[in-house]
């Protein structure tokens, strides 16, 4: 569409009034709380699986300019919509890979596992 930014972290910049001006998006990382209803897991027995996840914006050069030009402008709220969403999709693959008794005996395989979400 056109628009420039300069991305700054960390620091400051000089804005020129009229022809610039300075936004901010949160890095701040926030909890989602997941749920997937009704998915069939290997053996096809459908299972309600609940989860919670640690959402936070990549901080490496490219995924914070990836970040500002989708959520710049966007609550946190939306922002969370977002990755609940491609999280919940994530997680019903999971569940569709995983027997039921893999999901319940494994547990504690799942805590404290990361997964790189790239929106």
């Amino acid at each position: 569409d056109g628009t420039s930014f300069k991305l700054v972290t960390g620091g400051g910049a000089y804005v020129i009034p009229v022809f610039q001006r300075a936004d901010r998006l949160a890095l701040n990382a926030f909890q989602i709380k997941l749920q997937v209803n009704n998915v069939p897991s290997l053996e096809g027995v459908r299972v309600t699986v609940f989860a919670v996840a640690t959402v936070k914006i990549g901080i490496e050069r490219e995924l914070l300019s990836n970040a500002v030009q989708r959520f710049l402008h966007s609550s946190l709220e939306h922002i969370g919509a977002f990755a609940k969403e491609a999280l919940e999709g994530s997680l019903r693959g999971v569940v569709a890979r995983l027997t039921v008794e893999g999901l319940v005996k494994d547990r504690a395989k799942f805590d404290g596992l990361s997964v790189r979400l790239v929106l």
